[in-house]
């Protein structure tokens, strides 16, 4: 379900530029694309299907509530890859991609988000430059983000590969300490290990003095110290 955003623009407007993405964008541009109706407002029931790469029009998805899980495309095998939450965008890397979507998304409880389809988007870029510069930094931490993880499914031992996985979710996130995005069962999956190895590998960071557990929140103690073993 969906609507213009004309009705709720200052909220919409709030969200944005509480982003990275909009980081000290022109607040008059942004509001005109939001009165034009560039942005439009979106609601998801729990268990609806958000985006997936059945769909051709391609557009960047800003949560402003909720949470929705990131599954892979592949539905006969399908794998949890993360979830996300209010704030959060998806969409971002593949928005001029001649390639479909690679996941499948879908919300977990009611969702409310705030949507933008490349074309109009590419608007934005064009007569924004600040936007255009917080999308190029976007891309190039998506790499960086995406070359840390190829080294994490192809790292070796399991410490190893849980070891890369922590340091490059606490870049991600900006902090050494949080909570495991994804449950340990489905986390066990992203790194291609079986449970008993990662839940040993947790254990054996832990013991050596890296981490810290406390239910499902992480910190790295001794990052550093981590990394120069295990990278």
């Amino acid at each position: 379900m969906s609507n213009k955003c004309q009705k709720c623009s200052q909220s919409t407007l709030e969200l944005l530029i509480s982003l990275p993405l909009f980081n000290e964008a022109d607040e008059k541009r942004l509001t005109s694309s939001i009165e034009k109706g560039s942005f439009t407002c979106h609601t998801y029931r729990s268990g609806e299907v958000i985006y997936s790469p059945d769909e051709e029009e391609k557009r960047l998805i800003i949560f402003r509530s909720g949470e929705a899980s990131v599954y892979s495309a592949d539905e006969s095998r399908s794998v949890l890859l993360r979830t996300v939450c209010a704030g959060k965008t998806v969409g971002v890397a593949n928005l001029f991609s001649s390639e479909k979507f690679v996941s499948r998304i879908i919300a977990d409880k009611k969702c409310e988000t705030v949507e933008i389809t490349a074309t109009d988007f590419k608007t934005l870029l064009e007569s924004d430059s600040a936007i255009l510069h917080n999308y190029i930094s976007f891309l190039s931490n998506k790499i960086c983000y995406l070359n840390k993880k190829i080294v994490y499914l192809t790292a070796g031992s399991a410490e190893r590969r849980l070891a890369v996985f922590l340091d490059a979710h606490a870049s991600e996130v900006g902090c050494d300490s949080f909570p495991l995005p994804v449950p340990m069962n489905s986390l066990a999956e992203m790194l291609n290990l079986g449970r008993a190895s990662l839940y040993r590998a947790a254990d054996k960071l832990e013991t050596d003095g890296y981490i810290l557990r406390d239910g499902k929140k992480i910190t790295l103690v001794s990052k550093e110290q981590m990394l120069t073993k295990y990278i």
